[in-house]
C-alpha cells in the first residue's frame, strides 16, 4: 500500500474517494507560492475512464459530485488539470463517463481532447 501505483481504482462498496484524494493532496502540495511565476498543473495518467464504475445509487452520485467539486476547487486556486488518457487496446477512452465534467469538456471539445492527449504524450516521450 506505500508504493505509488499499487491501488487499482475505487473499492465497490467503500467510500474512499482515490480520485478526490489525490486532487486534494495535489491541490495543497500547489497552492503555495505565486501563480504569477508558476504555471501550476495537475496531471492525470488513467486507461480507467470509470473510476466510479463499480459504485451505484446515492453513494456514486454523492462521490462524482464531491470529485467535481474538488477540481473546480483547485481550478479557481489556479491549477489547471490536465488528462492523459492512456487508451486499453480493446476499447476507447470514453471521456463522457466521468473525467469530461472534472476538466470542464463540453460537446465537442470532448471529441477533440482525446487525440490531442495522445499527441502530448507522444511529445513527452520524445523531447
Amino acid at each position: 500500500m506505500s508504493n505509488i501505483g499499487s491501488r487499482y481504482g475505487i473499492t465497490s462498496g467503500s467510500r474512499e474517494n482515490t480520485v478526490y484524494n489525490a486532487l486534494w493532496v495535489a491541490q495543497a502540495l500547489l497552492r503555495k507560492g505565486s501563480a504569477k511565476t508558476v504555471s501550476k498543473r495537475i496531471l492525470i495518467f488513467t486507461n480507467e475512464d470509470d473510476p466510479f464504475g463499480g459504485i451505484t445509487g446515492a453513494v456514486k452520485t454523492d462521490m462524482i459530485r464531491t470529485t467535481i467539486q474538488r477540481a473546480k476547487d483547485a481550478q479557481d486556486l489556479g491549477l489547471s488539470i490536465e488528462l492523459l488518457p492512456l487508451s486499453r487496446s480493446d476499447e476507447d477512452f470514453n471521456m463522457s463517463l466521468f473525467y469530461a465534467d472534472l476538466i470542464g469538456l463540453e460537446g465537442d471539445e470532448i471529441v477533440q481532447y482525446v487525440p490531442s492527449a495522445g499527441e502530448k504524450y507522444i511529445f513527452f516521450i520524445e523531447h
